[in-house]
């Protein structure tokens, strides 16, 4: 989460092999490459799935940063490769919780983003394949039916394969649930540009 708020814009968030490296609210901005606007993206700390009386103040910040922040877009990033310290059904129950808790959000704002993509095998589709996942301009193809997961950068399609040497045992459960996810790679840029256009066009 860190590794892309930094990618994403000029905030420099500490960056740790170990989970909850945020211990509270980091600030960068990015500027619209088309307007003068500038943007601020907040990096806030991770959250466990509990109740609100056994969090800690690290997660309150998080929650009142939802709660108060205006004209925002909801960056739900989810780490599916087991080694994030959090489990993918832990990550999806926190989810359904913060949709359910700021619905307003949940329908106009939200983006899903799957991360490290880097870590999974990239295999080239071909043309009639990548026309039934989907085109340039759309923000994320569906999964298909075999566990596979298609991105869009541009007019280029990629597949990515399930690695189950590592891969959480819920992946499967994360590609039904969240079929619209954007998946970006912080280590090879993928899809860092295309969900800056997806950014500015919630904020619209």
């Amino acid at each position: 989460k860190s590794s892309l708020v930094t990618a994403l814009s000029s905030g420099q968030p500490e960056i740790c092999n170990y989970p909850f490296t945020t211990k509270s609210i980091k600030m960068g901005h990015f500027d619209s490459p088309e307007t003068p606007e500038r943007f601020q993206v907040t990096d806030t700390p991770g959250l466990l799935p509990r109740s609100d009386e056994d969090r800690n103040d690290m997660e309150g910040l998080t929650l009142a940063a939802l709660e108060h922040l205006e004209h925002q877009v909801v960056l739900f990033v989810m780490d599916l490769t087991g080694e994030c310290g959090t489990k993918v059904g832990d990550q999806l129950r926190i989810r359904e919780e913060l949709r359910n808790r700021f619905p307003e959000k949940a329908q106009n704002g939200w983006i899903d983003v799957f991360t490290k993509a880097d870590m999974f095998s990239e295999e080239r589709e071909s043309e009639s394949e990548s026309e039934s996942g989907g085109k340039g301009g759309d923000k994320a193809a569906p999964t298909s039916t075999s566990g596979s997961v298609y991105v869009i950068e541009g007019s280029k399609s990629e597949k990515y394969h399930v690695d189950h040497e590592f891969l959480d045992e819920e992946y499967a459960e994360a590609l039904q649930q969240v079929p619209r996810a954007l998946w970006v790679s912080t280590q090879t840029g993928l899809n860092v540009d295309a969900l800056k256009r997806i950014m500015l066009q919630a904020l619209d």
